[in-house]
């Protein structure tokens, strides 16, 4: 029979919370951006090389990331034992800052330019950049998920 090493604090953590969430392995592991297969052999702690069981400790970010998925908080990763991937993951679940534009001169210049148009123009253009948007948006959609 197999030995197995055990499992690493933030592996428990993180099986724990995946049986939790009602997300599949593989599902997690592509929100993650990892493969599954990376995803195992994180959770259990090692990985097999050449028959013999090799530990595994997965980098601050893809822990952190592995948490996020799964709403895993950054003070049970500091109860893992995971401190580092916990400051990673507050980094992580910050809110975006607003963007400022106000002295921007390009979007002030196209501003301007956008006002000498009649209404209906400007309608259409802001229409045409919101269509640009959406289909850049499905583009890197499609991208990301055939990447995991």
């Amino acid at each position: 029979m197999a030995t197995h090493s055990r499992p690493t604090p933030e592996g428990t953590l993180l099986k724990d919370a995946l049986l939790r969430s009602g997300l599949s392995q593989r599902k997690a592991a592509e929100r993650a951006g990892i493969s599954e297969t990376r995803w195992r052999q994180i959770v259990a702690g090692y990985q097999r090389v050449g028959g013999q069981e090799v530990a595994v400790t997965a980098p601050a970010e893809t822990i952190a990331r592995m948490a996020l998925v799964l709403d895993v908080g950054a003070d049970d990763l500091r109860q893992a034992r995971r401190d580092d991937a916990a400051e990673v993951l507050a980094v992580l679940s910050e809110p975006p800052r607003a963007v400022r534009y106000d002295d921007d001169p390009h979007i002030r210049a196209v501003a301007d330019l956008l006002a000498t148009l009649p209404a209906d123009a400007q309608r259409e253009v802001l229409r045409r950049v919101q269509e640009r948007r959406a289909q850049e948006q499905g583009h890197n959609e499609g991208t990301s998920s055939r990447s995991a």
